[in-house]
């Protein structure tokens, strides 16, 4: 599972009212699939510190999940040049085969009714919008996100009077071969995070799967296919469970990561290079 956002709030209920379905919320929900085997990579939006996300506080809570070991997070961006850039991409990438792409972040304050309701003034086991989750940032921006069940001062405590603000926005789901596009630039962004801000020792490479991969790689590098060293195949099931489609094997350059070591690289031949071991995937 692949998850990019500009703001990830591990605390946001994905089934309302929250109090009713306390397994919802997203933290939990990734702590159950990582038990099960499932390897999470999340993408993040490294803001400066000016901004109320409080990233650090995202990444503290889904690496202190009981996780076995299967969620990795790293975060992204530099304020060098240009000023507060960001990437704004909100993903969510099943088995490279699913992918959720639109304009929702999976975040606090975006979660919202046909009806646009624009009070929550209920008993608290009713509430729709828990906590920080019932806001209004053109009357007061968030504050104190890591403390996640506070209400926001001055919205969130007087409910009645004043308003939260409505969201409304489009997100879609799509699969096959378009999904796996998706994939490849999740893990192109990934793997070159992971070699621009120096972390390769700390979170692992990432590897396209499903059908199509190899000629999505062939066609982004077309030089691979006139190079020797064509690793052995490695089977990728993922499609054949959800779609009816046959398992396949897909070939992966048997490359280390030796190429990410040299300092002397530049930045395009690193994004031109973020292929990952395929031994060390494979293991």
């Amino acid at each position: 599972m692949f998850i990019a956002g500009w703001w990830i709030s591990p605390e946001v209920y994905l089934k309302r009212p929250g109090h009713k379905f306390p397994e919802s919320r997203l933290d939990l929900v990734l702590e159950k699939v990582a038990q099960k085997g499932v390897k999470i990579s999340i993408l993040q939006y490294k803001e400066p510190k000016v901004m109320p996300m409080n990233s650090p506080h995202t990444g503290e809570v889904f690496l202190s999940l009981d996780h076995h070991k299967n969620i990795q997070y790293m975060r992204h961006g530099d304020f060098t040049f240009p000023f507060m850039w960001s990437h704004h991409e909100k993903l969510v990438i099943i088995d490279q085969d699913v992918a959720f792409v639109g304009g929702v972040d999976l975040c606090f304050g975006r979660w919202d009714t046909p009806e646009y309701r624009l009070t929550d003034d209920v008993e608290r086991e009713d509430q729709l919008w828990l906590g920080k989750d019932y806001q209004n940032p053109r009357i007061k921006d968030y504050v104190e996100v890591n403390k996640p069940f506070d209400d926001n001062p001055v919205t969130g405590t007087n409910r009645s009077k004043v308003p939260r603000m409505p969201r409304r926005d489009i997100h879609m789901r799509i699969f096959g071969q378009t999904a796996l596009d998706v994939s490849w630039h999740f893990i192109q962004r990934w793997n070159y995070t992971r070699y621009v801000s120096h972390s390769q020792k700390s979170h692992n490479p990432l590897l396209p799967s499903g059908n199509g991969a190899m000629e999505m790689l062939m066609m982004d590098h077309p030089q691979l296919s006139k190079e020797e060293g064509v690793g052995s195949p490695i089977h990728s099931p993922h499609m054949s469970k959800r779609s009816g489609r046959e398992g396949h094997h897909m070939h992966v350059r048997d490359m280390t990561m030796s190429a990410f070591a040299d300092t002397n690289i530049s930045s395009s031949e690193a994004h031109k290079k973020s292929f990952v071991d395929a031994k060390q995937v494979s293991e």
